[in-house]
């Protein structure tokens, strides 16, 4: 597996995007958005960011980007699925998975 890590927005710790995984398809881990600054479009903003990198294959070619987040945080289903992200129907741990064919 190939790791590699970027920042895409930092304000006073308010975007982080921890990791994107690449192995065989990338993964997108752990983007939080500080309470205080959501429902401001950093999280948009974040995503529209780490897919335009993903999508230069900084890791090698790979078929799908996926994420996975709690089933019940409908912000998250809303956000992802904008950008087209489909649920499979299968779960990492109690978190549902969504890829995004690239």
């Amino acid at each position: 597996m190939i790791e590699t890590e970027r920042l895409l927005l930092r304000e006073n710790n308010m975007v982080r995007l921890e990791k994107i995984n690449a192995d065989n398809n990338y993964n997108l881990w752990r983007l939080m958005i500080d309470q205080q600054y959501q429902h401001r479009g950093y999280g948009r903003k974040a995503v529209e960011l780490a897919l335009e990198f993903i999508r230069t294959f900084p890791c090698g070619e790979a078929e799908y980007c996926w994420l996975s987040y709690e089933p019940e945080n409908d912000v998250a289903r809303r956000l992802y699925g904008s950008f087209g992200f489909e649920e499979t129907g299968d779960m990492d741990g109690d978190e549902v998975i969504a890829v995004l064919k690239l």
